[in-house]
């Protein structure tokens, strides 16, 4: 990986706030990024219900011109109820997060999130991934929620470097080349014995 973080494992307890990634990401190549977070929940975090609470992941490039980017807004049901909504990213699949949204636990939960978008980080920039939870308000949104009562925290962070496609096709062009020169060379034994 280009950047793997875990975190240690958070007390139950009021942790509302922005968070930032610790480090930087610095890619030593230009090159198509996976990232993979693990979110835990504590008390009642929310789904989309008749309020709820929305995780965001912002990429930022420190040193470089190219402008934030918005890789994730979506919502939880982490103890509280609610769906579990995407509203803004691509590539994204989750699992772990309350399935039902009529469940109401109160004992939190873990989601884990990852992000495959088509974006690529340049080998000459550094990056900072920063997330945050807060209640995002207006049309498609469910309502304002203070997050006073709940808890979460990132326990864990991955960026992950992904092959192009045309890397692949590379690869499969060496091995069935590979495969063929084998192919011809037991004929050859097979001939001569």
């Amino acid at each position: 990986p280009i950047m793997s973080e875990t975190y240690p494992t958070l007390q139950h307890g009021y942790l509302t706030g922005k968070s930032k990634l610790s480090g930087n990401i610095s890619p030593s190549k230009t090159t198509p990024v996976k990232i993979d977070i693990q979110l835990k929940g504590f008390n009642t975090l929310d789904g989309q219900n008749g309020y709820e609470d929305d995780f965001t992941v912002v990429l930022k490039d420190v040193t470089g011109p190219s402008p934030d980017q918005v890789l994730l807004v979506g919502t939880f049901n982490l103890g509280g109820g609610g769906k579990n909504v995407i509203y803004s990213g691509t590539g994204i699949t989750f699992t772990g997060a309350d399935p039902n949204p009529g469940h109401i636990g109160g004992a939190g939960g873990t989601v884990d999130i990852t992000i495959a978008p088509s974006i690529k980080l340049l080998g000459t920039d550094t990056y900072n991934l920063e997330y945050s939870y807060s209640s995002k308000v207006g049309p498609g949104y469910a309502g304002y929620q203070n997050l006073a009562d709940e808890g979460w925290g990132v326990t864990a962070l991955s960026v992950t470097a992904v092959p192009e496609p045309a890397t692949w096709a590379m690869m499969l062009f060496g091995f069935g080349g590979l495969g063929a020169a084998l192919r011809m060379n037991r004929r050859r034994t097979f001939a001569t014995a």
